[in-house]
């Protein structure tokens, strides 16, 4: 997309019609009229939105393919490089076409590593997709042999009868066909036979709330939404809460998996798919089960289908594919486009800010668009170079949408004046420039936690975190869990108190300028934090709560309080959290006491909080790798 803008500026600066362009863009006042003007200025430079998707083919399938049996055959062997061959194998799966020799083949070889990481329940579907495809039948004793192993391993009685049925195709075959596709001796398939048990997936447990908000179904009571001129609509403790407490749990309004992630997570729940199936139609989508499929061909992916790639190939990044996404969802779950209108005009003549977006039950719900639609969109304080580079974002989706997709009922027309004046077209491209300015203020990042690292999984929408302000200190925090967002108090918060999460910009490990600059370019904001207004140092210039604490006797306390903390880090460290079940409520134990007799900053505190936060991650998503 950066391309096309740089072309279009290019022939307004030819013609000396910059400064024109750029008035009456900014006299433009809704963002349907924003879409509409780009959409006609399009057309009078001649700019027609093209772009190129890939499609199944044998040929690429097979080669991704190939290379991904050189990585899996090669010396030494590592789980690393297994995972990469496990990601090429589901990439080629995509890639063919269906019910073909290229996919049985695929779902064959992607079994042959499962099977090396002792997932044999996943190892099993790959073999049977296989089997029930054109695959050769001089292989298929080897992956009857691999079947009847998984099984044994699983405790399944049919592993026999498998083996049997292998025995039996091998005496079919030719000499010359026996040694190249089957074990030479007996020994080799006892080898075969002895394997450890299934390595068993952690399950999640969303956390409930013992007492509900009454204005919010998911939160607890403990918490409130309150307004005010300077904060806007921010949450407060009603009373006080300990560090720990589980406050929220919301379900997102829409989620996005990360492109590039596609072969490797589900596109509908986002959960790692280690069998995955492919979309019948594009290559740009892969499922970790029939259901999650369907479903998401039913929410979302028969619209998508044929734009996702379209976009992809002109860079769009995800917070761009979720802006689509999120009028996609909300088209599909309305009646009709006048019922989103009417909403729409619900939400903008409320009268009380504080509960805009509410429902007619005087709720805040996730699931319902009013609440996604209240969130700011900060258009007024936004240059016209990012109000315009938003709107082209959005022409071009919409043409895409338009043009590949019955979303208005039938493919339109790729006609650009004609697509400017269908009135239920640029409505539904002013909704999605709406989401692409609300979207940098409100998304959360999905993540799992992976080789120590937060990794972005994919980006939720969640209309209720979005009402938590910013500090560079934050007293919650959030944990990413399968479909959920969970919210947790980090510190003691006082009756009264704000709730403060973090935008990315900690006062640890990035310095107060840095911090603010930040901060006012993507959230238009100035911060005025604790840390912000006492200039906190970064994390390596930190006392120790001895710097504060000059009585031996008080500093024998602390010690006393933090004696298990340091194992508790190792712990986390190495990713054991089931050694230490109480780790996390004792780390708690840690901050309160902390927190009541130290103040803020010392280094001590903030080792305890990104431990928990470690352990947080632990506990919610995460891409374990797997043991070979």
């Amino acid at each position: 997309m950066e391309n096309v803008l740089n072309i279009l500026n290019r022939k307004l600066y030819e013609v000396n019609r910059h400064p024109e362009f750029n008035a009456k863009f900014k006299m433009l006042s809704t963002d349907e009229q924003r879409v509409i003007f780009t959409f006609n200025l399009l057309e009078e430079f001649g700019i027609k939105p093209e772009s190129t998707c890939e499609k199944k083919n044998a040929a690429t399938s097979v080669n991704i393919r190939v290379k991904g049996n050189e990585l899996f055959t090669a010396d030494p062997a590592s789980s690393s490089r297994y995972v990469t061959a496990w990601k090429m194998y589901s990439e080629s799966i995509a890639r063919a076409p269906p019910r073909s020799k290229e996919l049985a083949l695929a779902y064959a070889n992607r079994s042959a590593v499962l099977f090396r990481f002792k997932k044999y329940k996943e190892c099993l579907e790959d073999i049977d997709r296989a089997l029930s495809l054109d695959y050769p039948d001089d292989l298929k004793p080897k992956l009857l042999l691999r079947k009847g192993t998984c099984l044994k391993a699983l405790g399944k009685p049919e592993y026999e009868k498998t083996f049997e049925e292998a025995h039996q195709l091998i005496k079919k075959m030719s000499v010359t066909e026996n040694i190249k596709t089957v074990p030479k001796s007996t020994v080799q398939m006892k080898r075969l036979n002895k394997v450890r048990g299934q390595v068993k997936e952690k399950e999640h447990h969303v956390p409930k709330i013992p007492s509900c908000n009454p204005e919010v179904p998911f939160a607890s009571d403990a918490v409130a939404v309150k307004y005010d001129d300077i904060f806007g609509r921010h949450l407060v403790a009603t009373r006080d809460i300990k560090p720990g407490e589980t406050l929220v749990v919301e379900k997102p309004y829409a989620l996005i998996l990360a492109p590039e992630h596609m072969y490797t997570h589900c596109a509908k729940c986002l959960d790692v798919a280690w069998d995955s199936i492919p979309c019948d139609h594009c290559v740009y989508a892969m499922f970790c089960s029939e259901k999650c499929k369907e479903e998401a061909w039913k929410e979302f992916h028969d619209i998508e289908c044929p734009v996702v790639g379209l976009l992809l190939n002109l860079e769009m990044n995800i917070l761009g594919l979720l802006s689509m996404r999120l009028a996609v969802v909300t088209v599909r779950r309305m009646e009709s486009f006048e019922a989103l209108r009417k909403e729409f005009q619900i939400v903008d003549n409320w009268k009380d800010p504080r509960t805009r977006g509410y429902a007619d039950d005087g709720k805040f719900h996730s699931e319902d668009y009013r609440s996604v639609y209240s969130l700011t969109t900060n258009a007024d304080k936004r240059s016209v170079p990012d109000l315009f580079g938003r709107a082209l974002n959005t022409t071009y989706i919409l043409y895409f949408l338009a043009t590949e997709t019955e979303m208005f009922g039938t493919k339109l027309k790729a006609n650009l004046p004609s697509l400017a004046k269908n009135s239920d077209l640029t409505f539904v491209g002013g909704m999605i420039l709406r989401h692409q300015q609300m979207i940098p203020s409100n998304v959360h990042m999905f993540v799992e936690e992976r080789d120590f690292d937060n990794v972005e999984r994919g980006a939720a929408l969640m209309p209720f975190f979005s009402l938590i302000n910013h500090s560079c200190d934050h007293n919650i925090t959030r944990q990413s869990l399968k479909e959920h967002m969970v919210l947790y108090a980090l510190y003691p918060i006082e009756k009264g108190e704000q709730l403060f999460d973090n935008y990315g910009l900690l006062y640890a490990v990035m310095e107060k300028a840095s911090r603010r600059k930040k901060l006012k370019e993507q959230f238009f904001f100035d911060c005025n934090c604790l840390p912000c207004e006492e200039d906190w140092p970064t994390y390596f210039h930190l006392p120790s709560y001895s710097h504060w604490i000059s009585s031996p006797q008080e500093r024998a306390k602390i010690e006393k309080a933090l004696r298990n903390f340091n194992r508790y880090m190792e712990l986390a460290t190495e990713g054991d959290i089931e050694t230490e079940p109480n780790m996390l409520k004792n780390m708690f134990k840690m901050i309160e006491f902390l927190f009541e007799n130290v103040p803020l900053p010392f280094v001590e505190i903030n080792n305890i909080i990104e431990t928990i936060k470690r352990v947080e991650s632990l506990h919610g998503n995460t891409f374990l790798m797997p043991k070979i």
